[in-house]
């Protein structure tokens, strides 16, 4: 069994590198009923992953290597703590009673939540009995492009942000879109890890381009943010 850590409150932009060396491939790993699980950090009071005020638990892996990733070193197991659910569940207990005050609750994000999908589910659970808002913040495995955000010269034509809204817009079990600014704040990560980073040139998008996406939406008949 690999050493098992304690994760600390920190800040999804900390960079953690090689922290549990003996983990196995994020595309080879077999889970079983996720009591131990990898992660990357926790925040205790995010208001931008969900509604309220939010814990958001960041865990390690994933199988996508997008170029404009802010958090590359969550991309592999090897860079995350090896923790147990329980231990997340003691702690997010403490925070519970606040947490439901604030309309708020628990968001799992990545790294994509879904490679360490019984470790996600059991702390999901977990969350559900305390009586806590649960979210999770995942690319779902549903294509070459789920993962596009809103960058500059790469998705913001025009037709695509069109396309994207006509599909989203009859689908009863969406809520809300999101429009999610590209932004430079992990580039130093790429080069800590010594990795290409190809959008070092690319601008973040301007006012006016993201209510322009954010009208595509709305106009398309989605609830939009």
């Amino acid at each position: 069994m690999p050493h098992l850590g304690h994760l600390e409150a920190g800040n999804r932009h900390d960079l953690h590198i090689g922290i549990s060396p003996d983990a196995p491939d994020e595309g080879q790993l077999h889970e079983e009923d996720g009591a131990y699980g990898y992660a990357h950090s926790y925040e205790t009071s995010s208001r931008f992953d969900g509604p309220g005020l939010r814990i958001v638990l960041f865990v390690s892996g994933c199988l996508l290597r997008c170029s404009y990733c802010h958090n590359p070193d969550t991309w592999h197991l090897k860079d995350g703590t090896y923790i147990s659910a329980q231990e997340v569940l003691d702690r997010l207990a403490k925070f519970a009673p606040a947490l439901r005050a604030l309309d708020g609750g628990l968001t799992i994000s990545g790294g994509e939540p879904l490679v360490q999908a019984a470790f996600t589910r059991r702390i999901l659970a977990g969350a559900k009995q305390l009586g806590l808002h649960t979210a999770i913040e995942t690319s779902g495995y549903l294509g070459d492009h789920v993962d596009e955000t809103l960058v500059p010269g790469f998705t913001d034509d025009p037709a695509n942000v069109e396309g994207i809204a006509r599909f989203v817009a009859p689908m009863k079990n969406v809520e809300w879109v999101e429009v999610q600014p590209f932004h430079q704040l992990g580039a130093f990560k790429w080069k800590a890890m010594n990795l290409e980073y190809k959008n070092a040139q690319t601008p973040t998008p301007t006012p006016d381009l993201i209510e322009r996406v954010i009208e595509q939406f709305r106009a398309a008949g989605c609830r939009v943010r």
